[in-house]
């Protein structure tokens, strides 16, 4: 294995690389993140992983599927990223969905479309840390595909959960005066994007947010089990646009500026460069926090629950016949949020 870390892709060839790739599966010491049975196979379910032509899982519920993908130059630069880094988000972003959704993660099937010069060593470790993180959470990485590309590195991740159907949060549901809640803080991870985009010193604390997220996965898995809970959705895109799916065609969302959950080490770094905290709060983007749109006599309780599993959760407004979100009391039809074919 340590001789071929210092070669290419075209060095050793698909069939090499997949072997390394399976070692390197096989040989990692998971540590979780939480408190889920994650320390085997037959626990997490899976009857047949790396190596055949396809894995088989035992289902333990309803099968909840979710897709993501991050492409360089898009979605990360390799100039402020590493191979390791990419591999912690792409997988972060996958189990993010199931949080929105409630589900227990099961498994993550990666598909990556690599050039002739990335390194093995690259690569192995991109792998390597989506499956520290997943089986952190109960889905080891257990197939997937390769590719060759001339154009940039694609990373594409497929995540497998399960719930009980009657158990899933909806986004889309919530009711005429719902609060809507929002959980930890906002602002971090758009405020260090802009931080490596013009080159400015960003501090570790900062930048983890945006390189090494964390899904809510206890949360959400609780929060599915709450009365009172109407819809839910995870902060990927901005709070100012992920709220608004949370409520049906009808009904709008309005926001007050004065409640968002800012931490310090955000306010402190937007000062310094000069930028609005509460802009980056609402329209960052890839905090992967979870908004929920919930009943306002429930409110109290849901917060307690989650505060024992040392989570906050804040109020931050409220779900009104105004359709569209309704900001400082500005009304806006379609506010501002990330679009992968709109944004420059």
């Amino acid at each position: 294995m340590r001789s071929i870390k210092n070669k290419t892709v075209a060095d050793i060839g698909e069939q090499g690389l997949l072997a390394a790739i399976a070692r390197q599966l096989g040989s990692t010491t998971l540590k979780p993140h939480t408190k889920l049975k994650t320390s085997s196979l037959k626990q997490t379910g899976i009857i047949v992983g790396v190596g055949d032509d396809a894995a088989v899982l035992a289902a333990k519920g309803d099968v909840v599927l979710t897709t993501d993908m991050l492409v360089e130059n898009k979605d990360f630069q390799l100039s402020w990223a590493t191979f390791a880094d990419i591999g912690h988000k792409a997988a972060a972003a996958n189990l993010s969905d199931l949080a929105a959704m409630g589900a227990q993660p099961q498994a993550l099937l990666l598909s990556l479309a690599l050039r002739a010069n990335d390194q093995v060593r690259d690569v192995l470790s991109l792998i390597k840390q989506m499956h520290q993180v997943g089986s952190g959470f109960g889905a080891p990485v257990i197939g997937g595909d390769l590719s060759a590309t001339d154009g940039p590195l694609v990373v594409a991740v497929t995540a497998i959960g399960s719930i009980k159907a009657k158990k899933v949060m909806h986004r889309h549901h919530a009711r005429l005066g719902d609060i809507i809640l929002v959980s930890g803080t906002l602002g971090a991870a758009g405020v260090a994007l802009h931080g490596f985009q013009h080159g400015f010193n960003v501090m570790p604390a900062l930048a983890r947010r945006q390189l090494r997220p964390l899904p809510q996965i206890s949360l959400g898995c609780l929060l599915a089990t709450l009365p009172g809970v109407h819809s839910c959705a995870d902060v990927s895109d901005g709070l100012a646009g992920d709220a608004l799916h949370l409520v049906p065609p009808n009904l709008g969302v309005e926001l007050d500026p004065a409640l968002l959950p800012i931490s310090s080490l955000v306010k402190r770094n937007c000062k310094q460069w000069q930028l609005s905290a509460k802009h980056y709060a609402l329209y960052g983007g890839e905090d992967f926090e979870l908004v929920i749109a919930a009943a306002a006599h429930r409110t109290s309780n849901i917060q307690q629950h989650a505060a024992r599993l040392g989570i906050k959760l804040t109020k931050v407004g409220s779900v009104t016949k105004q359709v569209g979100l309704t900001l400082g009391g500005t009304n806006f039809i379609s506010p501002k949020a990330f679009d992968h074919f709109n944004n420059n």
